[in-house]
């Protein structure tokens, strides 16, 4: 049952993250002037995801740690 909630989180978690970022940087490559530059803003997110790196900072360092930067924690 743990392994199975494990899992679950964990395609939620790529499913929340990467598909905003898709959506986003397709946008490069769908819209014409100077709007298509907005979707260059979803290549960090993607790059993220693919490294294995925590998209925020609180992921990092957990919920109980001490607040180090203004940055909320959800």
């Amino acid at each position: 049952m743990q392994k199975a909630l494990h899992w679950l989180s964990f395609a939620l978690t790529w499913t929340l993250r990467l598909a905003p970022a898709v959506a986003l940087f397709s946008a490069f490559f769908a819209l014409e002037g100077g709007l298509r530059w907005i979707g260059l803003f979803g290549f960090l997110p993607l790059a993220l995801a693919f490294a294995g790196l925590p998209g925020c900072a609180c992921a990092a360092r957990g919920r109980n740690a001490p607040a180090v930067s203004s940055w909320p924690c959800f």
